[in-house]
């Protein structure tokens, strides 16, 4: 880290309790970015978001299913994978890039592999509500030492390793993986 550092590629970020390094592959960007933080001289976490095409079928396929899944907006529909698209965003004619203005992808769901220390979230477009398809877009995830599913939602250990936005969670909020499709 210290040399990307010198090279002009990362950035020491100092705080309170934890400080790290913020990794910027593109000078202000946020595409890629990565977040290492620490503890003395261990790292604690590892996050940042993605930058590419990595839909969900390829998480499941690298990491197995999730333990859990999770949304912040309750799931209420859904219609049918088939149905669903992934945008390219370098690739839209004009009827894709109407359907992305009409179509914002406003609903986080969060994948849950406390286990292997992962964390992943990605969105799903609201008419899609429920539906976890395979080309979902992941956008982002958080690594850190793996623990059990109780442990992590023990004294919000999760929200404050990864994500505040998880804080209060239960492990009783987790919907067990059952695959893709609807139902969640």
């Amino acid at each position: 880290m210290e040399e990307l550092r010198a090279d002009g590629w990362a950035n020491r970020i100092v705080g309170n309790s934890v400080w790290g390094y913020d990794v910027l592959p593109l000078p202000r960007g946020m595409a890629g970015r990565i977040e290492v933080t620490m503890d003395n001289d261990t790292v604690k976490t590892i996050s940042g978001s993605i930058g590419f095409n990595y839909p969900l079928s390829m998480m499941i396929e690298q990491f197995g299913p999730p333990t859990g899944v999770r949304s912040l907006q309750a799931f209420t529909r859904c219609t049918a994978c088939e149905m669903w698209w992934s945008p390219e965003p370098d690739n839209l004619n004009a009827e894709e890039e109407g359907r992305l203005i009409e179509d914002p992808w406003p609903i986080l769901v969060y994948f849950l592999y406390p286990e292997q220390g992962l964390l992943f979230w990605g969105w799903i477009p609201e008419n899609n509500v429920g539906c976890l398809c395979p080309t979902i877009p992941i956008r982002a995830f958080c690594y850190f030492e793996p623990i059990s599913l109780s442990e992590a939602f023990e004294d919000n250990r999760l929200a404050d390793l990864c994500l505040p936005v998880l804080e209060n969670f239960t492990e009783n909020d987790i919907i067990p993986w059952h695959g893709f499709g609807g139902g969640y």
